[in-house]
């Protein structure tokens, strides 16, 4: 038998902006909207693309959770009848 306690809380509050574009915001413009391939601008959306990626396996780490503890249930449930 596997048993894993994570405990993660992560707090990170990042407040940066291109100089050459500082108008510049990853959430709404993307990859697509850095001009001249910008190297501030890149770091930027790299940020950002990285909090994605960690949001999404997040989320995926929480459903596999939930369907293992609901297999989990069924299988104790099956045995007591």
């Amino acid at each position: 038998m596997l048993c894993l306690k994570i405990n993660l809380r992560v707090r990170r509050c990042v407040r940066v902006r291109c100089p050459r574009h500082p108008r510049y915001n990853p959430e709404c413009e993307g990859v697509g909207a850095i001009r001249g391939g910008c190297r501030y601008c890149l770091a930027i959306y790299e940020l950002y693309a990285g909090k994605l990626a960690v949001e999404r396996s997040l989320q995926a780490l929480e459903k596999h959770i939930t369907r293992c503890a609901s297999f989990n249930a069924v299988a104790v449930d099956g045995k007591q009848v």
